[in-house]
């Protein structure tokens, strides 16, 4: 599959026309993309942000592949990975762009040239069920956009375990989901991801998504998650690294920011899952961990900011 190379590139400097017609005859999966739509089968673009994911890059793309719903296009927008993330996605058929800007850059990127009427985001540490993209479509003969409940793969340690059983709980919360399957058109009236934002991003555009009066409903399939810290160093070293950009994101709607972070949320969502009573506590205690650490984080880089604004000249 050739490689797409965008870089940084000025939008308005591209002629988007042209790239869409080389992005379409590109891709192995849009192969009689016009014939199926024409007979109202839709076209879904999986757009894929990614940087040197070659741990997960493959389960995810074969969960993919693996949809039991046709056509679909795959776009992989990849952050000039060093690793052997952008080879295995082009040995596995999907068209791979080369695009710098964080994550929701990588994701607008994508979708501006995408062909689907359904454009679908998923991160590159996802694995999905075969029936994902079928089940999105049904719910959204009825809706704008679609919710799948999102949940990990535990490790075997203790802290995997204690956030695959938060974000478990947490899929039962409506402040703590997202809508990731959406109508083309309804991305782009929306504006699509914020793109200050590589943390936080899904939750604010489903933030924005309601407040302008999209209708959404829930999958029956799930998307797992692939990706959590195993140990504390990574889980503090993840908190350290996110915690300048989660506040951004908190500032663009602080009091929904602060009722979606509030801990005590998960009492009620444990109540709609299917709760075990030994969760309960330890995933309320965590979320009170996870958001102090994320204010040490947030105030040890502000500091560290003020002390290189201080002794630059």
């Amino acid at each position: 599959m050739t490689e797409v190379n965008h870089g940084t590139t000025d939008r308005s400097a591209l002629d988007s026309a042209v790239l869409k017609h080389r992005q379409e005859e590109r891709s192995d999966h849009v192969s009689g993309t016009r014939e199926l739509t024409h007979n109202r089968t839709p076209l879904v673009s999986v757009v894929i942000p990614s940087r040197n994911s070659e741990n997960t890059i493959a389960d995810c793309l074969k969960s993919v592949i693996s949809q039991l719903h046709r056509p679909l296009e795959i776009i992989v927008v990849d952050s000039f990975s060093t690793d052997s993330t952008a080879e295995i996605a082009k040995t596995m058929g999907a068209t791979v762009m080369l695009y710098n800007g964080g994550r929701s850059a990588q994701k607008n990127w994508g979708a501006r040239f995408a062909n689907g009427e359904y454009l679908y985001f998923v991160d590159s540490d996802f694995k999905l069920e075969p029936n994902v993209i079928s089940s999105c479509l049904e719910a959204i003969k009825s809706a704008d956009g679609v919710v799948i409940r999102n949940q990990d793969i535990p490790s075997g340690s203790r802290l995997s375990q204690l956030i695959a059983s938060r974000r478990r709980i947490l899929s039962y919360d409506p402040l703590n989901v997202a809508i990731r399957f959406v109508k083309r058109e309804v991305f782009y009236n929306l504006g699509g991801f914020d793109q200050e934002l590589y943390v936080g991003q899904d939750t604010e555009f489903h933030r924005r998504f309601l407040e302008r009066g999209f209708k959404m409903r829930y999958s029956e399939a799930r998307e797992w998650h692939l990706g959590s810290p195993v140990n504390w160093k990574d889980f503090l070293t993840g908190n350290l690294y996110y915690s300048p950009n989660v506040m951004k994101s908190a500032s663009r709607d602080p009091l929904y920011s602060i009722k979606r972070t509030n801990p005590l949320r998960t009492v009620s969502a444990w109540k709609k899952s299917d709760p075990r009573p030994s969760d309960l506590l330890p995933v309320v205690f965590f979320g009170f961990l996870s958001n102090v650490t994320l204010l040490i984080g947030f105030f040890l880089r502000l500091r560290s900011s003020e002390r290189t604004n201080t002794s630059t000249p």
